[in-house]
């Protein structure tokens, strides 16, 4: 089947609240980018899917359920929808998410020059980079063009990551050489479910191992809440926060649970 020409996509799998949180983000995108096409990859098959009507095409998939990790196998999840998206140029993202601008619509002509466009981490708001040590991508926005070079990215980081998840079941194991530096085993499992851990050796601000085209974005495609917006050097146009997530009485309540 031929790809569309660009598109936004989200990944929901492993619980139903994150579909809540999916459809949320996806009434955001159409806030501010109408006519963009949304695509879902999900294996949740229950009324709960798309009752408002904002995605363009539900896409099921088949779970991963071979890791311990619930977070790390949805993450996992992730990384695997990332290669069946259905447009030449993707936006990817989390269900955590709100989108603040339709200056987001630049993004795909920002893939004119480039193959992928990530955000960086920063220490002081991502618990990750912290640990690591090595500056990281924010795997939460991704754009990316459906290119032979990106599908190697993609698969590379999938075959990371399932080895990540495998020596999280196996705490007592050796890591690998780039995590030797850490000696709490609960930092080296939470290092190891953590799908930017693994892209980290493939794609980092400092890394890129098949010479990809890469452009790195300001904090206002990914803000994490810090810095302080009057530092930021625009407007936000993605905003990530936990304060998007879906969680005790609100999913009960959109279940039709008494709470």
């Amino acid at each position: 089947m031929k790809k569309r020409t660009h598109g936004v996509i989200f990944v929901a799998t492993q619980h139903p609240r994150f579909v809540f949180e999916a459809t949320d983000a996806a009434e955001s995108v159409r806030d501010y980018l109408p006519d963009v096409s949304i695509t879902l990859f999900t294996d949740i098959k229950d009324a709960i899917v798309d009752p408002d009507g904002m995605f363009d095409e539900i896409v099921g998939i088949t779970p991963v359920t071979t890791f311990g990790n619930t977070w790390g196998r949805g993450l996992l999840d992730r990384v695997k929808s990332l290669s069946k998206s259905p447009f030449e140029r993707t936006l990817f993202l989390d269900t955590d998410i709100r989108v603040m601008s339709g200056s987001v619509m630049e993004v795909f002509s920002l893939l004119d020059d480039a193959s992928i466009a990530m955000v960086p981490t920063r220490p002081e708001n991502s618990i990750s980079r912290k640990h690591y040590g090595r500056p990281m991508f924010n795997a939460g926005v991704i754009a990316y063009r459906s290119e032979p070079q990106i599908m190697k990215l993609l698969s590379e980081w999938e075959k990371i990551f399932e080895y990540h998840l495998e020596l999280a079941d196996r705490p007592n194991e050796d890591p690998p050489p780039y995590l030797a530096h850490i000696r709490d085993i609960k930092t080296k499992q939470m290092l190891l479910i953590n799908d930017q851990t693994s892209l980290a050796q493939l794609l980092s601000p400092e890394v890129n191992r098949f010479d990809i085209r890469l452009r790195i974005l300001d904090e206002t495609w990914n803000w994490r809440g810090l810095p302080p917006r009057h530092t930021l050097p625009g407007p936000v146009r993605i905003d990530h926060q936990d304060k998007y997530k879906v969680l005790g009485d609100d999913f009960k309540k959109r279940l039709g649970e008494d709470v």
